[in-house]
């Protein structure tokens, strides 16, 4: 676990490494190319938060402020305003930036001596800037190679062949990687959230209206139920309650309710800048985080902008009147398909292997889907590697690297890193790595003790 405390809530992050790693990609594109980019995605930024507040319409009740579009370009930006324009900075996005950043920068002399590097680097800059979170990771997986003292170069791709990504060389001996990113949430995941939002849509002006701070669970599938569920399930018995604790337990769902203390929220707005939205404000609303659950909130208040320019530099100065609401679904059904497999991304690698040379697969996955979806794709990981078919296969180690970032109030970034690691036992093929870790220092990674059981940084 990483740490870096804040030590002014506007202070610019000032990082050789990070810098340096920016820098070089932003070499990659003319500065009115880059000029162009950035300003498109802080548009995109204006108009999200601006139909977050109701001042902009768009199709959507609320736009997500991440820039999908070009997801290396908004990472850059990312980087970008924390050095240089703190006040329009993204904490929640930008945790899961700053530590490979860093890595890849302070790295920067043996990563750009790999062969065919500033190719993979092109390509990420200019061919598919969509693809940020897989090309970032095969630099990952390249540069830990070289950091256990190979030779490393970047396997050229070919039209209408199927190849691994990365080649290793040690004392005479070659190795053959693949590189296999997962995406950050499944699409379910995503579906999910947006059936929580309808159907607290039916609910929220009365969470308003009685200043009120829930903590639902609910024991069905969400796409199961129909939009009024809050509704038909909750709203008559929140018009009776008074004091905090439970509303209901059954079947369907579990929730309890408490207030929020504008007391405590306005006392800390007097002395603090505090972004809107952001995590500060939302522990301010419910008294506390929590991680593994969803967070949805709404608030009247007065704000303003820090800084000049525009985007994402609107803080909150007095609240008036806010709600919040924790939600969580722990519906087997749904933990199952949220708990994504790695069994298709491992028959794929097999088929961009060589047959008859030594290959290791790498597999990225960020883990954001609470306690109970994590410890469920662990068994079928294990599951899927020890039923694997690989006897004709020179496939003779995997290592799945996970991931999570934090953006707690008192702290501009944590990063967590856990790794499980399997092997070939048919042919007895000793480990390659010494060191194994991706992005936190070697001595600091989690191996079989995974860092989702562990407390949040809160």
């Amino acid at each position: 676990m990483m740490r870096r405390n804040l030590k002014q809530a506007m202070e610019n992050y000032d990082d050789d490494d990070v810098e340096r790693c920016f820098n070089w990609f932003r070499s990659f594109m003319s500065p009115s190319e880059w000029l162009e980019r950035r300003a498109k995605i802080e548009n995109y930024i204006e108009h999200a938060i601006m139909v977050g507040y109701g001042i902009d319409k768009a199709e959507a009740p609320t736009l997500s402020v991440s820039f999908n579009e070009d997801k290396i370009g908004w990472y850059m930006y990312l980087m970008d305003t924390c050095m240089n324009a703190a006040s329009c900075y993204e904490p929640v996005a930008g945790a899961r930036l700053f530590s490979i950043f860093k890595r890849l920068g302070e790295c920067f002399t043996e990563l750009s001596a790999i062969k065919g590097v500033n190719k993979k680097v092109r390509r990420l800059i200019k061919n598919d800037p969509t693809e940020a979170d897989a090309v970032l990771f095969e630099l990952l997986v390249a540069l830990v190679w070289v950091r256990n003292g190979y030779t490393v170069s970047f396997i050229p791709e070919l039209k209408h062949t199927r190849q691994p990504d990365i080649k290793a060389i040690k004392d005479g001996k070659e190795w053959f990687i693949e590189c296999k990113r997962l995406s950050k949430s499944p699409d379910y995941s995503a579906r999910e959230k947006a059936k929580w939002l309808k159907m607290l849509s039916y609910i929220r002006n009365l969470l308003m209206e009685r200043d009120m701070v829930l903590d639902v669970t609910i024991h069905k599938e969400l796409e199961k139920l129909p939009d009024t569920f809050l509704f038909d399930q909750l709203f008559e018995k929140l018009k009776l309650v008074t004091t905090p604790g439970w509303v209901v337990t059954n079947s369907l769902l579990s929730c309890q309710v408490w207030f929020v203390d504008y007391q405590a929220v306005n006392k800390h707005l007097e002395d603090f800048s505090v972004r809107s939205p952001s995590p500060q404000l939302n522990k301010l609303i419910a008294g506390k985080l929590d991680d593994n659950k969803g967070f949805s909130s709404g608030t009247m208040a007065q704000v303003f902008r820090l800084g000049p320019g525009i985007g994402n530099n609107i803080f909150t100065d007095q609240v008036g009147k806010a709600f919040g609401a924790f939600w969580s679904c722990d519906a087997p059904k749904a933990t199952d398909k949220k708990a994504r497999d790695i069994k298709q991304h491992l028959e794929k690698a097999l088929s961009q292997l060589p047959m008859d040379e030594h290959s290791v697969v790498h597999v990225g996955i960020e883990t954001y889907d609470g306690l109970d979806v994590e410890v469920e794709r662990f068994k079928k990981i294990n599951h899927t590697v020890n039923g694997m078919e690989i006897k004709n296969q020179n496939l003779t180690w995997i290592y799945v690297h996970f991931f999570q970032s934090y953006a707690p109030p008192d702290q501009s970034w944590v990063f967590d890193e856990s790794l499980v690691r399997f092997n070939n036992t048919l042919l007895n093929v000793p480990e390659p790595l010494k060191h194994t870790s991706l992005i936190i220092p070697f001595d600091k990674t989690e191996e079989n003790n995974m860092h989702w059981f562990k407390p949040q940084p809160l």
